[in-house]
This record gives structure tokens, sequence and C-alpha cells, in this order.
């Protein structure tokens, strides 16, 4: 559906020699794999108790991750909404992949198709700064991608990575650690009004 209904999103990607698109468990795809990436992006559904992906958000899949990311790759997960009432569910989890990775930042983008904050956590062995330099961004942006982009330049990426206090203070007072044994409790309640 994707390829045949949103081809000014996709732009061609699927028909890249590069691309392999799997349709199955990301688990058992990670606990197979001898490959290594540059970069792994999770962009799940919702954590929701007994559902397909809850496992996916916990401490013993972020580390499949890390043993299937190069040693200088970068790893991103969406992170559940950043507005007050979803921020359990985004502490949790920034909690969780700092369990697992050395280096950790967490940035947010507006949704329209959700009509709110989502939030994002960026995990890494390599240092990822916060205050990265936006000329340095849109000159590696041009050199390593191609197509161009309408919404990510220096700039955005500076201030997507300017989070909240009150985001930052709840992040920092939270102890919890989602694992197998432990796992997010989420009942999804639609688009706007998601909560954790």
């Amino acid at each position: 559906a994707c390829r045949q209904h949103l081809s000014e999103m996709h732009q061609g990607a699927f028909d890249d020699p590069r691309c392999e698109l799997v349709i199955g468990d990301a688990l058992h795809y990670l606990d197979n794999t001898e490959q290594q990436w540059d970069v792994i992006i999770s962009d799940l559904s919702d954590p929701i108790e007994e559902g397909p992906s809850f496992q996916l958000f916990t401490k013993e899949y972020f580390e499949k991750v890390r043993r299937a990311l190069h040693p200088e790759g970068y790893f991103v997960v969406q992170a559940g909404p950043g507005s007050p009432g979803g921020l359990k569910l985004h502490c949790r989890l920034t909690n969780t992949v700092k369990a697992v990775f050395d280096n950790v930042r967490n940035y947010s983008s507006h949704i329209p198709t959700y009509a709110a904050p989502w939030g994002f956590i960026l995990g890494s062995a390599l240092d990822i700064p916060d205050r990265p330099d936006p000329e340095t961004t849109d000159q590696l942006l041009q050199k390593q991608t191609k197509g161009g982009f309408r919404m990510l330049d220096g700039v955005t990426l500076l201030g997507m990575l300017q989070i909240p206090l009150h985001i930052r203070q709840a992040i920092a007072a939270e102890t919890t650690v989602y694992t197998l044994k432990e796992p997010p409790k989420f009942f999804g309640k639609g688009t706007a009004g998601s909560g954790g």
C-alpha cells in the first residue's frame, strides 16, 4: 500500500538496491543476523499489553539492537507522546535505553497526524552532542544524503534536541527500566489522547 499510494513519501526508496524489505518478527530477525547497521530505526506500534510490539520496548530488545549496530552506529526509537499526559512511557523508555547505550539523547517533533509533540530517543556508543552546529549538520546532510529534506536541516535538528525543562526533570526523576519480566503497560486511547 505504501509503495502504491505514498510515492511522494517514499520517493522510490523501495526500488533502491540497498533496500531489503523484511516483513517479520524483529526479535527473530535480530537473533539470526550477522549484519551490522550504521543506523537502526524502531518506528513501532504502541506497546499495548499482550499486543505484538510491547517486547520491542524492553531492555532485552535494545540489547539485541546494540549487538546488530555498528560500533559507530546510532539507534533511534519513537518513544511516545511528549505531552504531559504521556510522559511516563517516554521517561521509562529513556531509562531503558540508558541501561543499554552509553550515550542517549531525547528529541521531539510535532507530528501532525497525532496533533501532538512526539518523543524520540537516540542511543549510541559515540557521543551525541545536544547542541550540534547547524552549518556542520547541513554540510553532512548534503554530503551523505540525496534528494533533500523538506523538514530537517541543521537549525531544525538543533531545535529538536532542546527538550523542555519539565521533560528533562521527569526523565531525571524516573528509575524504571522495562524488561520482558516487567514490560510497558500501555493502553492506547487514539491519536491526540494517547497516554502512558
